[in-house]
Parts: structure tokens; C-alpha cells; sequence
């Protein structure tokens, strides 16, 4: 992840990172969004107490493993390259740039290794 520019506004004693725009968004919204055309059938089962019924969508299995494989390679550079753990890997902080590779991003709760 590129980070441009650090702006630190002191009316709002706030700090932003620019940083680059990825549009096709987090692995947890491309979840979200499979599972939200579901919504309401799987709140009716809820309802219903009919957990068997309800229907969830994740990801395709090439593109899982793609991320995957990519999630693998970050993790392997963080580690033995640049001796960092990120600490917080989610579907959140898992962002699909242009090319439909996974990228690491949030390193906010990283530790260095010795």
C-alpha cells in the first residue's frame, strides 16, 4: 500500500492517510454484497428458526484461492522482508486493486520483529 500523504488537522485534532483507491473495494464487501440479495429469505428462516435454509454466498473458489495465494505472498514479504506482522488481518483490510490481485492494507496495530 502507497501512502501519499499524512494531513494532520488540528481544528479537529484529526490525522489522514491518503492513500491509493482501490475500486474494487474489500473481500468483505464483495461477501457482503453476495449475501445482502439473501437478506430477506435468510431473516425469514431466522425467524422461522429454519437455519438450514438459509442461503449465503461467498466468493468464487478461483478467486478465494488468487486472494489467497496473494494474502500468502504479503504475509511471507511483511515477515521476512520488512520483519513486520500485521496483527489484523480481516476481510476488511483486503482491498482487490485493478488487476483483481488482493492487497494488504491497515497496518495500524503492526508490531516489528526483531
Amino acid at each position: 500500500m502507497w501512502l501519499y500523504e499524512i494531513i494532520d488537522d488540528q481544528n479537529k485534532n484529526e490525522l489522514y492517510l491518503v492513500t491509493k483507491y482501490y475500486r474494487g473495494g474489500s473481500v468483505g464487501d464483495l461477501v457482503k454484497d453476495k449475501n445482502k440479495k439473501n437478506e430477506e429469505h435468510n431473516d425469514l428462516c431466522r425467524r422461522e428458526n429454519r437455519t438450514n435454509d438459509m442461503i449465503t454466498f461467498g466468493l468464487k473458489n478461483w478467486n478465494a484461492r488468487l486472494y489467497f495465494i496473494d494474502m500468502l505472498k504479503a504475509i511471507y514479504y511483511c515477515h521476512m522482508t520488512i520483519k513486520v506482522i500485521h496483527r489484523d488481518i480481516k476481510p476488511d483490510n483486503i482491498m482487490i486493486n485493478h488487476n483483481n490481485e488482493a492487497v494488504l492494507i491497515d497496518f495500524g496495530v503492526s508490531a516489528l520483529v526483531d
